[in-house]
């Protein structure tokens, strides 16, 4: 091998390194009082008040959601009986340490909550240029440090099943399933340079994330919203009546509220006879 190869292997084999996941399999997390300040719900209360949680604040319930099917960008969502937050955790592969049904306890000393399609997340202090969204908390030690698997026994997660007129401002961020809903349009609409009439999950002209319109039998409008970088993004959605369970959160569509969900995998998708 001459000495050139070697020297682009060796690049190659550092720019691989550096790119992959991050690697989770030596973690031990250290021991933690797991009793809790308040519940979750208490969290909406305070965001986008600015004003970091004091020192020994400690919040924490089940994980729901994480970055598995990559549909939640170094996101786990936590869910207590109460409501549900959003951790926004700048590493790759959550799901290896925070599997769905873990029960975990978050030291938020120094973080703090914003709310953003109407989901609350958890943070470090926004950049003053940016100050709508919290930062993502940085490092691997301090993300081991701060967010803690209390009980790695998986518990049963079950959505709320809920309709659109029983959405209450305490289920945004929860795990909630939506019955009767109906894909509309397909490739034959007249206006296939929507969005919205894609016949995929997540496949879209620009940004990271795709809306699919869907209605409950009301005739009711839901979006459904998924990564282009989700491992299902190019699957078909199904004909039907289908039962959708997923994160849930808010935004508007033709000038009105509406509910989005945005789903784990396909597990989360189930057809209704």
């Amino acid at each position: 091998m001459s000495f050139r190869t070697f020297l682009i292997l060796l690049f190659v084999a550092v720019a691989v390194a550096g790119c992959g996941y991050d690697s989770h399999s030596d973690v031990e997390f250290p021991s933690k009082d797991a009793t809790l300040s308040f519940p979750l719900s208490a969290l909406r209360e305070s965001a986008g008040s600015k004003v970091p949680f004091a020192e020994g604040t400690s919040i924490g319930g089940v994980v729901v959601a994480n970055d598995l099917s990559g549909n939640f960008y170094r996101t786990v969502v936590v869910e207590d009986e109460s409501g549900a937050v959003a951790l926004r955790l700048a590493l790759y592969d959550l799901a290896a340490l925070y599997p769905v049904g873990c029960r975990v306890c978050v030291d938020a000393a120094g973080l703090v909550a914003e709310v953003r399609n109407g989901v609350v997340e958890v943070g470090w202090p926004a950049d003053a240029w940016n100050s709508d969204e919290v930062r993502a908390i940085e490092g691997r030690h301090e993300i081991y440090e701060r967010v803690t698997v209390v009980s790695p026994e998986r518990e049963d997660v079950v959505p709320t099943a809920l309709t659109v007129d029983e959405i209450a401002l305490r289920h945004y961020g929860c795990f909630v399933a939506l019955r009767g809903l109906t894909f509309q349009g397909d490739e034959e609409d007249e206006d296939v340079g929507s969005e919205y009439w894609r016949t995929d999950w997540g496949s879209t002209y620009y940004g990271s994330e795709a809306d699919r319109l869907f209605v409950d039998e009301l005739g009711r409008f839901v979006l459904v919203r998924t990564s282009r970088y989700a491992d299902f993004a190019e699957q078909s959605i199904p004909r039907g009546r289908m039962s959708i369970s997923g994160i849930l959160y808010a935004d508007r569509y033709k000038g009105a509220d509406v509910p989005v969900l945005k789903i784990r995998d396909l597990s989360d998708v189930q057809r209704e006879r």
